[in-house]
């Protein structure tokens, strides 16, 4: 008999309560796994009450679940069963990560990269590269319009990943840059030029030198924003949302100040500034 327990408000999974002693087994010539009596996902299509659920239904349970709630409870015990007794599963996470680096991806393809990343990095925590790599999906989502709602979230999210990413090599040049350009996001402008210093140190690519030397020259002289550009940002999300609920004429009048302000799309040139714009003056009659 199973162990059922309610522990996801998803309707796509099920909670299964593995009994002490519970094994699953891993191939020939190696010993069979002892799971930890913790609750286990399950899809809810391979989940029955009534019989305890297949390997391949564990298996299949876990990937999917970490896929989704890749910083949910138990997460690195899930993914260390997954490399122990789902090595094929495993590789598949590597494969597919290999894919989305190389090829431009929408932004549901890039939530699925950073829920890989952390999958992987649940098993190696000090993981630099992994650090990183999360670190500027986080920086990216900040950019991307089609994440607009969480911009605040995820340049706090970039800043923890790549300092800890710092901990590791504290003077690598891309990772400094990294956090200077969050930083500067923030409007935390002189913790933005102490990083961008730093980088200088370790930089040969003499085009990101002019970049970074011009960025900071702007900080010297306090020629930056008026407000941090994310407060910019934040008004662009609060816009969209009012644009979704109908208050077009509200949302467009939020999106012409920011265009007379100018300082976000100075800093910042997005097309979708302007084509969002365009979307509020058409709703406004303003063709």
């Amino acid at each position: 008999m199973t162990t059922s327990i309610h522990a996801d408000s998803s309707d796509s999974f099920e909670f299964w309560l593995p009994e002490e002693g519970y094994t699953l087994s891993i191939g020939p010539d190696q010993p069979d796994l002892s799971m930890p009596v913790i609750p286990v996902p399950i899809q809810s299509q391979d989940y029955s009450s009534q019989t305890t659920p297949s390997e391949k239904a564990i298996g299949d349970g876990l990937y999917a679940y970490l896929c989704t709630y890749p910083d949910c409870d138990h997460a690195s015990d899930y993914a260390l069963i997954l490399k122990q007794a789902y090595p094929f599963l495993f590789s598949d996470i590597a494969a597919e990560l290999l894919v989305l680096d190389v090829k431009d991806v929408d932004h549901a393809g890039t939530l699925r990269k950073l829920a890989l990343l952390k999958i992987l990095l649940h098993l190696e925590p000090e993981n630099f590269g992994l650090l990183f790599k999360i670190g500027v999906v986080y920086h990216d989502l900040s950019l991307s319009y089609a994440d607009i709602y969480h911009v605040e979230n995820n340049l706090h999210q970039a800043r923890i990943f790549l300092e800890r990413a710092r901990k590791v090599h504290p003077q690598e040049p891309a990772n400094l840059n990294y956090l200077g350009q969050v930083c500067y996001l923030l409007g935390k402008y002189h913790q933005a030029k102490l990083y961008w210093l730093s980088a200088l140190k370790n930089i040969t690519d003499q085009s990101v030198v002019v970049r970074l030397n011009k960025l900071i020259g702007k900080i010297d002289s306090g020629d930056t924003p008026g407000k941090p550009l994310v407060d910019n940002l934040k008004q662009v999300a609060e816009a969209v949302s009012l644009y979704d609920a109908g208050q077009y004429r509200d949302a467009c009048n939020i999106m012409e100040s920011l265009e007379v302000d100018s300082s976000l799309i100075d800093e910042l040139p997005h097309s979708e500034f302007y084509y969002f714009l365009g979307l509020c003056r058409e709703k406004c009659q303003n063709v």
